[in-house]
């Protein structure tokens, strides 16, 4: 991978990124007014800004992705996410469930492990903070990304009282799916669910099951409407998609009754 990599997007913005995290957004007539110096001070700030960020995500994610490493070899995971086909999701025995966001009101199942990464609905957070589920598990996440800090993150408070790990999350959609989760931030695209994906994946199972994770404007299982941004979404998995054929082709990943998943992973299909 090179470690800078400019894309200029249909706005005339102009973006650079080292080590596949963007370090700066610039217009091509504001770059021309500066003198050079001052553009790579810049350049050089931002940098700076990111190497630190990197090293923040080192020091956390080595202290608490290590003990998950392959710890579900030989077994079957099930993600469960918040779309309408989770309604004829008939549970199976046996399996380790992982959930996601609104998932938490879900009560067919009991969870073992469970993420969330935004505060925008304290409601099913606060919930999640007094689940017991299977000795479940709880990571609440962290954004780089400043102007969704602002809005959407999950207070330390939170996590004290859920007694959950943290992680660090990358909001660059130009990233890549993470192989090392003790030294590197999760690849995100527009939802949770890929976030799961990635540590599901570090835990080594023998097979994945998709369950709700719909990736279209059809809603929730609940009826609540969604705002997917889901060009975004679907970019993730099927960058997901390409790195496990890569790092992990001997984990079968099924999607059950899958909608904008079709024929991306191995298909299923149950009766209501």
């Amino acid at each position: 991978m090179k470690l800078f990599r400019k894309e200029q997007s249909p706005n005339g913005r102009r973006r650079i990124y080292f080590c596949g995290i963007k370090v700066m957004s610039y217009r091509k007539k504001t770059t021309e007014i500066r003198s050079l110096n001052e553009f790579y001070e810049t350049l050089e700030k931002s940098i700076n800004q990111n190497t630190r960020f990197l090293l923040k995500v080192s020091n956390l994610h080595s202290k608490v992705f290590p003990k998950y490493k392959n710890i579900n070899k030989d077994n079957t995971v099930v993600l469960i996410g918040t779309g309408p086909s989770l309604n004829q999701y008939k549970p199976i025995e046996h399996a380790v469930y992982v959930g996601v966001n609104r998932a938490i009101e879900y009560n067919k199942v009991k969870f073992d492990y469970f993420f969330i990464q935004d505060f925008l609905y304290p409601e099913y957070l606060s919930r999640l903070n007094e689940y017991v589920g299977n000795n479940c598990k709880k990571f609440y996440g962290l954004l780089n990304d400043p102007a969704l800090n602002k809005v959407s993150t999950i207070p330390e408070s939170e996590s004290i009282e859920a007694k959950a790990e943290r992680y660090y999350c990358n909001q660059n959609r130009q990233g890549m799916p993470v192989y090392d989760l003790s030294t590197e931030p999760f690849f995100n695209s527009g939802s949770v669910a890929l976030v799961a994906m990635q540590f599901i994946l570090w835990t080594n199972p023998k097979r994945i099951y998709l369950v709700g994770c719909d990736t279209n404007l059809s809603g929730h299982y609940n009826g609540q409407q969604n705002n997917l941004r889901v060009n975004n979404v679907l970019n993730g998995w099927n960058l997901i998609k390409d790195f496990t054929d890569v790092y992990y082709p001997k984990t079968e990943i099924i999607s059950v009754n899958p909608v904008g998943l079709k024929k991306m992973f191995k298909d299923e299909y149950t009766n209501d």
